[in-house]
């Protein structure tokens, strides 16, 4: 009797560590391709493009200075990416402050720029380059 009952015993132990694992099985389905929509809205979001103007500026002073404040919004666009290559987007600011003041030392460009070009990369918002060789006003 004892013997019939260990078995039993096992076999339902076994059924039920079958059953644990489908169920953790669909779960880390369901958790890769929840993991792949994030990425992909993350990654839409960052890569739109602004929506373009209505139409050129009638002024051709203006066209020009917005021709380089864009060409300068892509630069710092560019800087920022290759900056998150060496100080993740996990990383806070004063984190991120640590691991890339070296780098900025050695390239002789202050380390508030190099993080507020960090910051646009990740947030796309213009503001986030204000008070730097990248947005305008500096008032030195």
């Amino acid at each position: 009797m004892r013997g019939t009952a260990q078995a039993r015993q096992a076999a339902g132990l076994r059924e039920a560590l079958g059953e644990v694992r489908r169920t953790v099985a669909v779960l880390a389905a369901l958790l890769r391709d929840a993991t792949m929509v994030v990425r992909k809205a993350v990654r839409d979001i960052r890569t739109t493009p602004p929506p373009p103007a209505a139409g050129p500026p009638p002024d051709p002073a203006t066209a020009a200075l917005c021709r380089v404040v864009d060409d300068t919004t892509a630069d710092a666009e560019a800087m920022g990416a290759l900056l998150l290559e060496v100080a993740a987007a996990y990383l806070c600011g004063i984190e991120a402050a640590g691991v890339l003041a070296l780098l900025f030392k050695q390239i002789g460009e202050p380390l508030e720029h190099g993080l507020a070009a960090r910051r646009y990369a990740m947030s796309g918002a213009r503001r986030a380059l204000l008070r730097t060789r990248f947005g305008a006003p500096v008032f030195r």
